[in-house]
């Protein structure tokens, strides 16, 4: 069974000013994600990464710590101590790249946006654009 990374293309109204992008979407339905940026949308395969991106955009302009993107109830005591707060800033970091890498390749212009825009660390963060405000489905 072939994945089918990239959908049909759609149109997206464009912004002026700072007047909120809209059409934006990041949505997960099953085991792919809807993605959608710029007039064009791509279904990607369920990742962790993803599911670290999509949090970011839900807070986006905030910092959110690699011990919050990472718990579960088993694992949080674990991460709150320096080697697990450590493992979980390399993990993290290493399962975003990697969700950028797949966006970069089927999404170019949602790459480059998310790339510029999402750093990571002990805490990641989503930096908002305050001359093209996005409007995200989430």
């Amino acid at each position: 069974m072939t994945l089918i990374d990239s959908f049909t293309q759609f149109a997206v109204a464009g912004s002026s000013g700072a007047e909120p992008l809209s059409g934006a979407a990041f949505v997960r339905q099953g085991e792919y994600w809807t993605v959608s940026f710029a007039g064009e949308m791509v279904l990607l395969r369920d990742s962790k990464g993803l599911h670290y991106l999509a949090e970011l955009l839900r807070r986006a302009g905030h910092k959110v710590s690699v011990a919050v993107l990472a718990s579960d109830a088993s694992s949080l005591t674990q991460i709150t101590d320096g080697p697990g707060l450590e493992r979980a800033r390399s993990a993290v970091t290493k399962r975003i790249r990697d969700a950028l890498q797949k966006i970069e390749k089927n999404h170019p212009a949602l790459g480059k946006h998310l790339g510029a825009r999402v750093k990571t660390g002990y805490d990641c963060m989503y930096m908002l654009d305050p001359d093209q405000p996005i409007a995200w489905q989430l």
